[in-house]
């Protein structure tokens, strides 16, 4: 019987649990469009785990064409369900959250679950903080595009065990026309 205790003791190492890093979704509300003239009201996702911007092509203006290229290497994507994503054009936005306007590259897909989705790398260059108990997200100073800091972004959704959790549901009001 070897001596589990004495270095060189050989031991029976048995894995009890695996921690794994945390990729989390955060829904804002922020408007998008290829020039500021056209921009779109939606809630992108911001997720810590994507390796591109992406956004789906109902959320684009009718003449988004005009402002797309046509991708010569077509990438290999796939959604969180292992889905593959279909891309073949990429665009430039504008995404404005308020205080904060931002300019950056997205793939075009149709199939796309969500409005559009901001990267990881989009995340490290311009956001300073993300609070989920707060909900909130801190934008970096070289972000702002007004003079005054710009107001945290309000977080409207998280995604938790595979559900969203809504900070407040969105009801329909009766409305009287007069």
């Amino acid at each position: 019987m070897p001596d589990l205790g004495l270095p060189g003791g050989t031991r029976k190492r048995t894995v009890t649990r695996l921690l794994r890093r945390v990729l989390r979704n955060y829904e804002i509300a922020a408007t998008l469009g290829p020039c500021m003239q056209v921009m779109r009201s939606c809630r992108p996702v911001l997720d810590t785990g994507a390796g591109v911007n992406i956004v789906r092509t109902s959320v684009l203006p009718a003449n988004w064409m005009a402002y797309a290229e046509k991708l010569t290497v077509l990438p290999r994507i796939r959604d969180a369900n292992n889905n593959r994503l279909v891309t073949k054009y990429a665009i430039h936005l504008f995404v404005d959250t308020g205080g904060v306007r931002l300019f950056d590259r997205f793939l075009v897909s149709e199939n796309l679950s969500v409005p559009y989705i901001l990267r990881t790398e989009f995340i490290a260059q311009n956001i300073e903080a993300i609070w989920p108990r707060l909900r909130k997200i801190v934008w970096q100073e070289h972000a702002r595009c007004t003079e005054d800091l710009p107001r945290p972004t309000p977080i409207s959704a998280c995604l938790n065990d595979g559900a969203w959790d809504r900070h407040c549901q969105d009801i329909p009001e009766r409305v009287r026309v007069c």
